[in-house]
């Protein structure tokens, strides 16, 4: 009798160790725990999977931890039916930050609360920005939401503390905002800018001091982030203050009228946009290396191919019982990105708040003289004179679904101002 055996081992990981079962980190560090794997059969490698038992503390991307917040969480790689774990203790810690490049920009009373505003960067010499003012590199900046009395546009000897309503001599406090799926640093915070991750510290306490150095400044103070980290910095030199608030008088040389009929449903009156583009625009595609004037008219509803002779002024609010004759629609953007009412579009966009347009018809000519505002008291203003190309809209596919969109755009709207996207050169953070 002939007998045989055969070994049975099966395939699996049989063991998987980290190289430290237990570290401690400060807020804001991160760290890399490494996972070996045994196994027995025939296979000799099996991806690791890692968790963390508490994301608000600690996160883990493939064995690098980065850590958050105050408190413990127990990190966990898997591979197979093993696991291996490692207790990560985060602590509060202390920064100390030395800037080396100073940038601001002055908005006048942006806010419209009796203060100027300024808005401050204080940045690593690894920073800095492009031509389009994005920022580049990596390093720390810290950005000062801050504000002076109504008779200075650059920063004043003195202390600055943190305060929720914007007096001058203050600073305001840090927050984040959710756009377009991505979170934002607004208001006064710190960033670390990595190469694959924006850590973000939250401002919500703290003061510094300002005193002239020179011919320039000597910045220094201590801040509290959400987290309660203490955030030493400081900052010695020059000071470049941008004005923020210029006058635009776009050379505009060829012009279009649509009529879109009563496109809100308000039963007041009708509405009507005229383009009015520089030489270098392409009307057809309104596309072109120039400038474009957008004015969005409300005449009376008697009115169906032509603008009347008047003073058309900026409706006081974004509501359908303002969409009266011989009025204009401040500009505001849809949801889907769409720009509706007044826009002056350049070297930038700029959504018209305030002020008003005359128009005067002669024949088949038109002058208008526009004198108007964006949030920031940025002034457009000049005349035009020309023909306008007239285009029906009120019974096309367009104008029906303009109708509609619009309609439900102007009652979501808000013409209240924001600094989220055109104040702030802002960083998405992978988290906060």
């Amino acid at each position: 009798m002939l007998l045989s055996f055969t070994a049975c081992t099966k395939d699996e990981v049989s063991k998987i160790t980290l190289n430290d079962s237990e570290i401690s980190l400060k807020i804001g560090a991160t760290d890399t725990i490494i996972a070996k794997l045994s196994y027995t059969g025939d296979i000799s490698k099996l991806p690791v999977t890692w968790t963390s038992s508490a994301t608000n503390i600690v996160q883990v991307n493939k064995g690098i931890i980065t850590a958050l917040s105050e408190g413990t969480a127990i990190v966990t790689a898997r591979a197979g039916e093993k696991t291996a774990t490692c207790q990560v203790t985060v602590t509060k810690g202390d920064i100390n930050l030395v800037f080396t490049q100073a940038i601001a920009s002055f908005w006048g009373d942006y806010f419209g609360v009796g203060t100027n505003n300024l808005s401050l960067y204080l940045l690593d010499n690894t920073l800095g920005f492009d031509t389009n003012g994005d920022l580049q590199g990596t390093g720390n900046y810290l950005y000062i939401d801050l504000n002076v009395a109504l008779s200075d546009s650059t920063l004043k000897e003195g202390t600055y503390s943190i305060a929720d309503k914007r007096t001058a001599n203050t600073f305001y406090p840090g927050d984040t905002i959710h756009y377009q799926g991505n979170i934002y640093a607004t208001g006064t915070h710190v960033m670390n800018i990595g190469a694959t991750v924006n850590n973000a510290y939250i401002i919500k306490d703290g003061y510094y001091t300002v005193t002239r150095n020179g011919n320039g400044f000597k910045i220094e103070g201590e801040l509290i982030s959400s987290t309660e980290n203490v955030i030493e910095f400081s900052y010695s030199g020059l000071i470049q203050v941008k004005n923020q608030i210029v006058s635009i008088s776009p050379a505009l040389t060829k012009g279009d009228l649509y009529y879109w009929g009563d496109v809100y449903n308000t039963s007041k009156s009708n509405n009507f946009s005229v383009f009015l583009g520089s030489q270098n625009i392409n009307m057809d595609s309104l596309s072109g290396n120039g400038e474009i004037l957008v004015l969005e008219v409300n005449t009376p509803l008697t009115v169906t191919n032509y603008i009347p002779d008047g003073t058309y002024e900026m409706m006081g609010d974004l509501k359908t019982e303002y969409l009266l004759a011989n009025t204009l629609v401040p500009g505001y953007t849809s949801s889907t990105g769409n720009k509706w009412g007044c826009w002056y579009l350049g070297n930038t966009s700029e959504a018209l708040q305030t002020g008003h347009a005359i128009f005067v018809k002669s024949g088949d000519k038109y002058t208008i003289s526009y004198l108007m505002y964006n949030d920031i008291k940025t002034k457009v203003s000049g005349t035009y004179s020309g023909t306008l190309r007239y285009f029906d809209y009120s019974k096309s596919s367009t104008g029906v679904a303009a109708a509609r969109v619009r309609k439900k755009q102007l009652l979501k709207a808000s013409s209240s101002k924001s600094e989220d996207i055109r104040r702030v050169k802002l960083m998405p953070l992978n988290h906060y």
